[in-house]
């Protein structure tokens, strides 16, 4: 973040629409709803929904590295209220992971993608299968192997092109449609700037993306228009 006498700028970017998605599906309540962990101070669904941001951003970060993506970003605005970036630590983001895979993910991943594809009214009659590889570095063991619900990681066919890497791959049935990828990049560069006392206000908004946004709905009216 920079920052002057009584001035600081946060980066927004596309991030606010990836945010505003969260919202409008209900990531984090319906997470938190599944898994109730009262004593963390960054809930199992707002790990999540900065672990999708990281993932989703220009450069995404390994886990450990996720406090330093998140330094120059509007972190209130994007994750949740009160959650600063040093707060996303790989200690709070890893014990959410195990907390999802302690209750099982099959049936919360099911009814996230079914209330996105109702919310989105997106047509699912046609899909096509895409799959990627992720490339792991370390040793890792094998015993774990014998247990249905563990991923193998081995070596195989790279799409990475490291074929002296471990490896897991991950396959997805998509929707044949899609304009996110033009419509994330063309948000990149935007910022919301702290005056002092002042509310503060979203920088570099043309009226491109002011078109853009009011087509959408509220929750990414909140998040740009700082409503």
């Amino acid at each position: 973040m920079k920052s002057g006498a009584n001035v600081s700028i946060s980066r927004i970017d596309h991030l606010g629409l990836v945010a505003g998605m969260c919202e409008k599906i209900g990531l984090v309540d319906t997470i938190n709803s599944y898994i109730k962990k009262p004593q963390r101070k960054v809930s199992v669904g707002n790990a999540v929904k900065a672990m999708v941001l990281n993932g989703l951003g220009v450069t995404g970060r390994a886990l450990y590295h996720t406090p330093e993506f998140f330094r120059r970003k509007a972190v209130d605005t994007l994750v949740g209220s009160g959650i600063r970036a040093k707060d996303l630590h790989d200690d709070s983001l890893g014990t959410a992971l195990d907390a999802l895979y302690d209750e099982g993910i099959t049936e919360l991943f099911y009814n996230i993608a079914a209330k996105a594809l109702k919310t989105q009214g997106i047509e699912y009659r046609f899909v096509h299968l895409d799959s990627t590889t992720f490339s792991l570095h370390g040793e890792y063991s094998d015993e774990s192997s014998e247990h249905e619900q563990v991923v193998t990681i081995t070596k195989g066919r790279s799409k990475d092109r490291a074929p002296d890497l471990n490896q897991v791959v991950t396959t997805l049935m998509c929707s044949h449609r899609s304009t996110i990828r033009w419509v994330l990049q063309f948000f990149v560069d935007l910022s919301i700037i702290h005056l002092g006392e002042s509310p503060p206000q979203a920088a570099n908004l043309d009226d491109r993306h002011i078109t853009v946004i009011e087509s959408l709905d509220e929750e990414y009216e909140k998040i740009y228009f700082l409503r």
